[in-house]
């Protein structure tokens, strides 16, 4: 009997020392995986593609390049402003609003400028901060940052001006909004401007004078090919509630 009971003991030792098992705690695998564009203007979406894809773990996000070749493989491609439709099945939601926004160094004492004053320093007419006012007491001259012709906020601010192919031979050229609030950041002299959802504390919006809020306001835009079924609709709308949340 004893070679028994040692051999029962030895059991019950080897089964308390075994590991526990675990249930599997590995994320369901997405079956729809949607490809997604955003243009440099709306990039402030991009966190929350991944949050309204937290309610359904079915949705798996695949973030493209804005210079993606093939934007017909795009499910979606959310943009600033309004671009020419590329095919007739092509779809446009309007997700929420943002403006165009004049910005300073926050050392600026400037607080405001007129449409005239604006087309004059990026015409390069004006190019001293105190030909716009003397008392301010600011001097140095302006430094004038723009984008790229291509980009669409720049393309929106030329209308804005009602001065087409604006071309300050002197301007620095930034190539995407975050670029542009951190040049402006940096230099005491310098104006851009920005998507208003873009601003902090680094930089100072300028008011223009003569200009409605109206004026100013474009559409933050998703489109995509064909109607989208219940889930890419709850997931647009998710991402609309947050962006109305946060004007």
């Amino acid at each position: 009997m004893l070679p028994k009971i040692i051999l029962a003991m030895l059991l019950v030792v080897l089964a308390a020392c075994a590991p526990a098992s675990t249930p599997s705690s590995s994320a369901p695998t997405p079956t729809s995986i949607w490809y997604v564009q955003v243009d440099a203007e709306v990039d402030y979406l991009r966190p929350l593609f991944n949050l309204c894809a937290q309610q359904n773990p079915a949705i798996g996000i695949v973030l493209v390049n804005e210079s993606y070749a093939d934007t017909r493989t795009v499910d979606f491609f959310f943009h600033w402003g309004v671009p020419e439709p590329e095919t007739a099945q092509e779809y446009a939601a309007v997700l929420g609003t943002d403006s165009l926004v004049i910005i300073v160094h926050p050392n600026n004492p400037m607080s405001n400028l007129t449409v005239e004053d604006l087309r004059s320093i990026y015409q390069n007419s004006i190019r001293e901060w105190n030909e716009l006012d003397t008392s301010a007491g600011f001097l140095g001259q302006i430094e004038v940052w723009r984008y790229l012709p291509e980009r669409a906020i720049q393309e929106d601010f030329e209308t804005l001006l009602e001065t087409p192919a604006l071309r300050n031979p002197f301007a620095m050229l930034a190539p995407d909004p975050d670029a542009m609030r951190q040049a402006v950041s940096e230099k005491p002299a310098a104006i851009g401007f920005l998507p208003a959802r873009w601003l902090d504390a680094s930089v100072k919006p300028l008011i223009i004078n003569n200009m409605t809020q109206e004026a100013l306001s474009q559409p933050i835009l998703v489109t995509y090919s064909g109607e989208p079924d219940t889930l890419k609709q709850n997931w647009l709308l998710c991402i609309q509630d947050v962006l109305e949340r946060t004007r």
